[in-house]
Formats: structure tokens, C-alpha cells, sequence
């Protein structure tokens, strides 16, 4: 979240410093942060729109590296815009990607632990990780993941035992198959 806040704030500051240019050559009076607001809204959903298609392409070969495509090879646009720009679409799938890696992190830490589970009978952690779990009984993933001597792979291998349980919970009794 704060990889995507700052490349969209970097891009803000670039859309503000065009509005201003903008604002120059015209010798109007814009509310440039309003301006700024809505294309860095505008650009980020667009972004969004395409990152996953892989839509662009920027090649090498090409003299406008794909700034014509969306607008940005209009030389009156100041170059620290027009390379932002540019550097925020290339990037807009992976960012993204990311997000949803930091939103499922944050659900998984947000996951209730039953308070009766017995860390002693889940044999794929680690000793010490029963131990320390057994003893703290912390109540969600995120507590667990926090406590000292228990591992990522503690709380991977935790992760797949709630979800084994909860698929067995589930399923359907022996009998009704």
C-alpha cells in the first residue's frame, strides 16, 4: 500500500506541476490540486483497467515508447509528466499485484483462532512454536505471526490447518456421498 500511495503521489506532484504549466500558458486560474486529484484518479483506474490485461506494450523500437497510445507524446506536456506518466502505466500490473498480496496479508492476519485449538496436536509446527502458541493463546493469525520463536512457516503451516479443518467442516458426512 504505501509502494502504490507514493507512486501516486509521485504522479500527483507531476499532474499538479503540468496543471501549473498549464495554468501559465493559458493565464487562467485553476484549482491545479483539484485538477492533479481527478487525473491522478483518472490515470490509476485506467491503470487498473489494463495493468491485468497487459494491454501495453512499450518497446524499445518505438520513438514514443508508448506515450502516444495514452496521450502523453503531446510535447506540451512538461517530460517529468509525460515520464511519470509513462513509468506509473509500465508498472501499473505490478503494483497492483502487490496490493492484492498486502490486502490478502492483512485478511489473513485479521483470521480468528479458535480458543480451544490445541497446538500440541498440530504436528507440522514447530516444537517450540507449540510451545509458545500453546502457552500464549493468541487469537487471531496476525498475533501468532507476531510471536517471538514462531516462524513464517509456523503460521504458513497453521494457515493450512485452519483451512483443512474448515474444508472438513464443510464437506459433506461419508454417509450423503
Amino acid at each position: 500500500a504505501e509502494l502504490i500511495d507514493a507512486a501516486t503521489g509521485v504522479l500527483r506532484q507531476h499532474l499538479e506541476h503540468g496543471a501549473l504549466v498549464v495554468q501559465h500558458l493559458l493565464g487562467a486560474d485553476l484549482d491545479v490540486g483539484r485538477l492533479a486529484a481527478g487525473a491522478t484518479a483518472g490515470l490509476v483506474q485506467h491503470n487498473r483497467s489494463i495493468g491485468q490485461r497487459g494491454a501495453l506494450t512499450f518497446s524499445a523500437g518505438r520513438e514514443d515508447h508508448g506515450r502516444g497510445t495514452h496521450g502523453l507524446a503531446d510535447a506540451d506536456l512538461p517530460l517529468p509528466v509525460r515520464e511519470g506518466a509513462e513509468i506509473d502505466i509500465k508498472y501499473s500490473g505490478y503494483l497492483q499485484r502487490q496490493q492484492q498480496q498486502i490486502d490478502q496479508v492483512k485478511r489473513q492476519s485479521q483470521r480468528k483462532l479458535p480458543a480451544d485449538l490445541n497446538y500440541a496436536s498440530i504436528g507440522t509446527l514447530s516444537n517450540e512454536a507449540r510451545e509458545k502458541l500453546g502457552s500464549i493463546q493468541p487469537t487471531t493469525l496476525g498475533q501468532a505471526s507476531r510471536i517471538p520463536g514462531v516462524s513464517q512457516a509456523d503460521i504458513t503451516a497453521l494457515l493450512m490447518w485452519l483451512e483443512l479443518r474448515k474444508r472438513e467442516a464443510l464437506a459433506p458426512p461419508a454417509e450423503a456421498r
